[in-house]
């Protein structure tokens, strides 16, 4: 780099004229000094009134200088031995270019204008082969991607940039790079670069799948923040869980739905007017749920991950079901109340087989039950139910009409395996009851166990019961009694 042409002088006297330190340097550049001139700019920059009196000669200055740099490069990667200093100089433009933007749309919008971006990701392109060989190369690939975040923060324009030149599968090899740090930078870019639109062509397109699945496995392996940021946008979208919860493995599987359950979890904390997941995303689990049910009959003391899974669902369905976003989604969801109903007949059944992980222990307190892999299954079933039946007279009376009513009422003794089982049962009979006499007049004619002993139970939930002859009377209590 000693014969320097004439622009590039021209690029540097450009800089050296900004940092008014121009008679150190002389009229003689190496790619040393040129490295320790962008140095003194980058560090400049880092000052907002700095950044505000950058001219565009000199955004343009380091465009010049980033294309030289390039072509440089260029000549080291076809045989000749690598000069350090060049990928110095090239990381450095970055950094330049980097802290020029921050808070500084009037110089997002110059870099936006010319050939800087399209430059950057020629030369990211180039060295994304030699990153794993090279420290200095992938230094320089971390600082290309902390310059195109910045870029794109709070700037329309140069989102829409980035998202047309930035290509998926490049995207893709940074976000597999297995370096953590050019993964973190790499999602910051994209979750900036995302919007509603594009967050709906990405989850359409394959190449964007692929690159959903790479951010979805760097969250799982290094909890990165940006990457969660993607996922949670991505769970407002119709389509997201469809496209691609079937593709992930276990594990992704079940990051998946720890992301989903602390959303919902958030919003009903903070009383969200718009939930944090889409509609779309609550139908695809409730199908799950009905396609994968038969892990859960088949559960044994050796539990799989798979039933896990399937058990985390059934969890995030009885909060879905709760929620005044998704009730109504899933209670027009028939076939989800008829596989509820079926499996706990199903599972009930099974809990008179000896041994089996759905028996009913009758000790409340024993660590033995609150290890087993069934712990809970019948109680969330029963409160998925309370909340599906809800005044809706169809789902009432098709818990009737399928025999769950009597089954419900048979489940209401004390069950160590099933915690506070009694009180959603009790719960589910009054949902049921409410507003339906034909479902009163049948528990009021049903000789039921096990309920006796429940009445102050019954009255928190709005209702009185007496127990005469073996029948279970239920009645809305006196203003007078209350």
């Amino acid at each position: 780099m000693a014969n320097v042409d004439t622009n590039v002088e021209k690029s540097i006297s450009e800089i050296l004229g900004f940092l008014c330190v121009n008679s150190k340097y002389g009229n003689t550049y190496t790619a040393n000094n040129v490295h320790e001139i962008l140095k003194l700019l980058s560090d400049s920059l880092k000052h907002q009134s700095q950044r505000e009196n950058m001219s565009n000669a000199v955004i343009h200055a380091l465009g010049g200088l980033l294309q030289f740099l390039g072509v440089e490069l260029q000549t080291y990667s076809d045989g000749a031995t690598k000069d350090v200093a060049v990928i110095q100089g090239i990381a450095e433009c970055f950094r330049c270019l980097r802290n020029s933007c921050v808070q500084c749309d009037i110089n997002q919008n110059e870099i936006g204008k010319g050939k800087i971006l399209a430059d950057t990701i020629q030369l990211v392109t180039g060295l994304m082969n030699q990153i794993h060989k090279d420290e200095d190369i992938l230094i320089c690939v971390r600082c290309a991607m902390q310059f195109m975040g910045n870029l794109v923060t709070n700037n329309n324009q140069c989102k829409q940039l980035v998202w047309k030149l930035l290509d998926l599968n490049l995207h893709r090899s940074l976000l597999q790079s297995g370096d953590t740090k050019l993964c973190s930078y790499s999602c910051m870019v994209l979750h900036n670069v995302l919007d509603d639109t594009r967050c709906n062509e990405l989850i359409l397109d394959k190449n964007g799948q692929l690159v959903l699945k790479a951010v979805i496995n760097i969250v799982q392996d290094t909890e990165s923040e940006w990457g969660l940021f993607i996922i949670e946008r991505c769970l407002q979208c119709q389509d997201f869980l469809e496209k691609i919860y079937c593709e992930l493995d276990i594990p992704c599987r079940s990051l998946m739905l720890d992301v989903i359950e602390s959303s919902m979890k958030n919003d009903e904390c903070k009383k969200e007017e718009v939930p944090s997941i889409s509609p779309g995303n609550v139908t695809f689990l409730s199908t799950e749920f009905i396609i994968c049910v038969k892990y859960i009959e088949g559960m044994t003391a050796d539990n799989s991950e798979v039933s896990q899974l399937v058990l985390h669902i059934l969890e995030i369905l009885c909060l879905c079901s709760s929620s005044r976003h998704f009730s109504h989604v899933l209670q027009a969801h028939t076939t989800l109340l008829g596989t509820v109903i079926d499996l706990l007949k199903n599972i009930t059944e099974l809990g008179k087989q000896p041994d089996s992980v759905f028996s009913c222990v009758n000790k409340l307190k024993s660590k033995k039950t609150s290890e087993s892999p069934a712990h809970g299954v019948k109680c969330s079933l029963i409160q998925l139910i309370a909340n599906l039946v809800h005044k809706n007279k169809a789902n009432q009376n098709m818990v009737k009409d399928t025999g769950g009513l009597e089954l419900i009422m048979n489940l209401t003794k004390i069950d160590g395996n099933n915690p506070f089982i009694t009180e959603w049962a009790v719960l589910a009979l009054r949902n049921l009851c409410e507003d339906n006499p034909d479902i009163r007049s049948i528990i009021a004619n049903t000789t039921i166990d096990g309920v006796a002993n429940k009445s102050e139970i019954l009255k928190d939930f709005g209702i009185e019961a007496e127990v005469k002859d073996k029948k279970l009377l239920l009645k809305r209590p006196n203003k007078d009694s209350t």
